[in-house]
């Protein structure tokens, strides 16, 4: 809708790019296969909170991580990981099983129809 209107008020396509990069309205950044960001969790209020948490793509599909430091037998820290499908969308369409949580009344011995 804003490149719309900018160009009719005139605008040039290039100086409309430029224009909605600088606001944000052009390129977002781009999680690449194979990698993955985290960030300190600024939100933590217990233990059992992850010490970061953050994003990664594995095979195109895009995984919600999370991270907790604990310290080895020697006290040296290490990471512990968690992994969860971003979408249950992603989940069938990968065959990715994930335990989503049960809705109420759900029944596991109940037939799927």
């Amino acid at each position: 809708m804003h490149r719309e209107i900018l160009h009719c008020i005139g605008v040039t396509d290039q100086a409309t790019a430029t224009i909605l990069n600088w606001y944000g309205g052009g390129m977002a950044f781009e999680q690449r296969d194979m990698s993955g960001s985290l960030f300190k969790n600024k939100k933590r209020e217990k233990d059992t909170h992850p010490n970061a948490t953050g994003t990664c793509m594995v095979a195109g599909v895009e995984y919600e991580v999370a991270a907790w430091t604990k310290p080895d037998k020697n006290g040296n820290p290490w990471q512990s990981l968690s992994f969860k499908p971003k979408s249950r969308e992603v989940i069938s369409r990968t065959g990715i099983r994930h335990s989503p949580s049960r809705e109420p009344g759900d029944d596991d011995d109940a037939p799927p129809f």
